[in-house]
């Protein structure tokens, strides 16, 4: 199985949002900007997904939007707390387990939590974690089995992805 890890673009300050509803904090317009050209550049790629899993957060969701929508993702997005700020791995891949039929998922989420899911899958270790730029995407390759494990074949960051638009 292919899982595409996908931060949320830029969104607004949680400073400047009322506390207590960073769940509700909108992407700025040069994050729907971006996002909308990084998608552009994930089409260029041929990137395409069966499945589109994201945290329930409003950033999140609108950059699933902008990605599904840009390589062309007709299907319906859904949602899962695995994919918010304090998802586990383990709420994650119980999450996968409805997708086994899927060959290739995107996941939208947030940082901390998405750096150490994907460091996780790829060593093994907990306590580590990559650093997802906002708008970065990587691929990795799950192993099935009882104790997934994966294999990061590429990381992108938000410009190299407009890049290719």
């Amino acid at each position: 199985m292919e899982l595409y890890f996908l931060r949320h673009a830029i969104a607004v300050d949680p400073v400047e949002y009322p506390p207590g509803r960073d769940s509700d904090r909108p992407l700025t317009p040069e994050g729907v900007k971006k996002m909308t050209r990084a998608a552009e550049g994930m089409q260029k790629l041929g990137l395409s997904f069966d499945d589109v899993l994201s945290s329930p957060y409003v950033r999140a969701r609108h950059t699933a939007e902008i990605a599904a929508k840009g390589v062309g993702h007709k299907e319906k997005i859904r949602f899962t707390d695995a994919m918010t700020p304090g998802g586990s791995l383990k709420e994650l891949l119980r999450a996968l387990k409805e997708y086994e039929d899927s060959s290739k998922l995107l996941l939208v989420g947030h940082q901390p939590s998405i750096g150490e899911f994907v460091s996780e899958l790829v060593t093994g270790q907990k306590g580590l974690s990559l650093d997802f730029k906002k708008g970065a995407l990587c691929l990795v390759e799950l192993d099935p089995g009882d104790s997934p494990h994966g294999r990061l074949k590429w990381f992108l960051t938000s410009r190299q992805l407009r890049a290719y638009a």
